[in-house]
């Protein structure tokens, strides 16, 4: 079963899912938290049978927010009943303290987990990039492919390349 409808600027939806794949922050909500769906030009949900389960689909330009974290993509999938959410298209990660950005990402609520492809992240004074940057645990993240610096040049005078690196938050 199909159900489609256009979002316009602000309409709430209760999600199972925290959405800060930057980091598990004093701002972002615990499991179960909620989701504001912004913007995005189109939303539809899809039930397979007469289940509870479905995935919400939107496209367009689509900006979430989830305590004090906002993401940005063109389409992102939820699935209402495991919290995992897949997203695509100019995605990006903002809070207060960090942004993360990159072409697609995948986030698993019920393990504190994601991942974000072709990515790139900052936390005054750090910046890092990578073909993917996982989040493990709510403070332990790794790269691969990284690229690592302190210097906010285009082209960093110094810095650290890695196969793996990994990260712990404090």
């Amino acid at each position: 079963m199909r159900k489609r409808f256009f979002a316009s600027r602000y309409v709430p939806a209760f999600c199972f899912l925290a959405t800060s794949v930057i980091s598990a922050q004093e701002t972002a909500p615990a499991k179960g938290g909620s989701i504001e769906i912004i913007r995005a030009s189109e939303a539809e949900y899809v039930t397979v049978g007469e289940g509870d389960e479905g995935i919400f689909i939107m496209r367009g330009g689509i900006i979430l927010r989830s305590g004090k974290t906002y993401l940005r993509a063109e389409t992102v999938k939820m699935n209402t009943k495991t919290g995992e959410i897949f997203g695509e298209g100019r995605v990006s990660f903002e809070s207060a303290e960090s942004r993360l950005s990159g072409e697609k990402f995948y986030y698993d609520n019920n393990h504190n987990a994601g991942v974000v492809y072709s990515s790139k992240a900052a936390a005054e004074p750090f910046f890092l990039s990578g073909s993917v940057i996982k989040q493990v645990e709510a403070n332990r993240y790794i790269a691969r492919d990284a690229f690592f610096t302190t210097c906010d040049e285009k082209y960093p005078h110094y810095y650290f390349k890695a196969k793996k690196l990994w990260l712990y938050k404090n």
